[in-house]
């Protein structure tokens, strides 16, 4: 699915695309929970990153349950909700309403961003994602984030990458939000 397609699928369930600072402050909230780290210790080994290393060849249901349990899909928040696939198995679609214009696509990420300052630990260290390491003018496109099923050490909850608007590749998809 496309990005306007996305929007507008949110849009007719009466949601809205999820935006760039839920992201952040879903990822984040993961990320302080011992549960979700290989270790059960916060800081310690790795975060959860989800379907990544090739084990399926397309994007999976939410029932579906890894054989590796190094390919964690579910995430659990400070609340106790679970949410799943923040970090893997397709990547993901966001409204970016921190640098980005009226209709969600981003223009211009500064180095000091939100969006790439958030994560507690560098790109690809930790089970964080990639994410670039500086300033980057990605305008007129749109956020991904999350990571597919064949990303590899990429993907995690705070993996942030571009791609145009206008594509519809199966590895992409979104999430609604309120």
């Amino acid at each position: 699915i496309n990005f306007a397609d996305a929007k507008a699928a949110c849009e007719s369930a009466g949601f809205k695309l999820i935006t760039e600072s839920q992201w952040l402050a879903i990822a984040w909230n993961a990320s302080q929970q011992a549960c979700n780290w290989n270790t059960g210790i916060v800081g310690k080994g790795r975060l959860a990153q989800g379907l990544r290393n090739k084990s399926v060849n397309e994007a999976q249901p939410g029932m579906i349950e890894p054989e590796d349990p190094d390919e964690q899909r579910w995430l659990t928040l400070s609340n106790g909700e679970r949410i799943c696939d923040l970090n893997g198995n397709v990547l993901q679609w966001v409204s970016d309403d921190i640098q980005g214009d009226e209709g969600g696509l981003t223009t211009v990420i500064k180095a000091d961003s939100p969006s790439l300052t958030t994560a507690p630990y560098p790109s690809n260290e930790k089970g964080m994602g990639w994410r670039p390491d500086g300033e980057r003018d990605w305008s007129g496109r749109a956020l991904i984030r999350g990571g597919g099923w064949d990303s590899g050490r990429n993907a995690g909850a705070f993996y942030l990458d571009v791609d145009w608007p206008g594509s519809d590749w199966d590895s992409i998809g979104f999430r609604c939000t309120l």
